[in-house]
């Protein structure tokens, strides 16, 4: 291996490092300033996924990544060339900005907060969700009056927060499903995936939140 070839290799393990936002992030930040942040060729080097990016947010949510580190962390990865955000026919879009956006806040006014932080989740979500449908075969569908039947059965203690939480989480997954008529697709999703969102983030949603749910879902008839 050559030399050229040897600070590649070394680039891409430290950028692998740094997209994990480990204990060692500020000795890997420093030790990355020692190498350019381009390539030669242009080529990107390594591909921070929407779903790394969501399981940053999370992690900061529960606490276990402060808001410096955050801010570190997306500066550290925004400056750089070598490093590709989302899918690579979708570079530079959700991902990259959400990264941005972590960077901007900080310097204006300091670290994002964990409700933005909940709604870069959704957010994120919500674009694989649209992005998988264009690909894929949809094989059932899951409907407005449906979710707000479900809700209500909730709302009366005939399904558990719990169970709630399993139900959205494994619709959530399948692109095979197909959620809401075209009109109203995008509510019916976020409101499952908020189900789920929440549930990991703090336990399961409130009745008075199934309630606003089931407004608003009403609403959009």
């Amino acid at each position: 291996m050559n030399v050229k070839a040897e600070e590649i290799a070394e680039r891409r393990r430290l950028l692998t490092r740094l997209l994990q936002l480990d204990e060692n992030l500020h000795q890997t930040i420093s030790e990355l300033q020692a190498h350019d942040t381009e390539t030669d060729d242009g080529e990107t080097l390594v591909l921070l996924s929407r779903e790394q990016l969501i399981s940053i947010f999370q992690r900061f949510i529960r606490g276990e990544i402060s808001g410096e580190d955050l801010y570190a962390w997306a500066y550290a990865l925004e400056i750089r060339g070598d490093v590709s955000f989302g899918a690579p026919e979708n570079n530079d879009g959700t991902v990259f900005h959400a990264v941005t956006d972590i960077s901007t806040t900080y310097t204006l006014r300091g670290p994002i907060t964990k409700k933005e932080a909940e709604e870069y989740i959704q957010d994120l979500a919500l674009e694989k969700y649209i992005e998988d449908s264009l690909d894929e075969v949809k094989l059932v569908l899951l409907s407005r009056a449906q979710v707000i039947s479900i809700l209500q059965r909730f709302i009366k203690g005939e399904i558990s927060g719990e169970d709630l939480y399993v139900w959205a989480d494994a619709l959530e997954l399948r692109p095979d499903v197909d959620f809401g008529e075209e009109d109203d697709e995008g509510m019916v999703f976020y409101t499952v995936s908020e189900i789920s969102t929440t549930y990991v983030l703090r336990g399961p949603i409130t009745k008075e939140e199934a309630a606003r749910d089931i407004l608003e879902l009403s609403q959009q008839a």
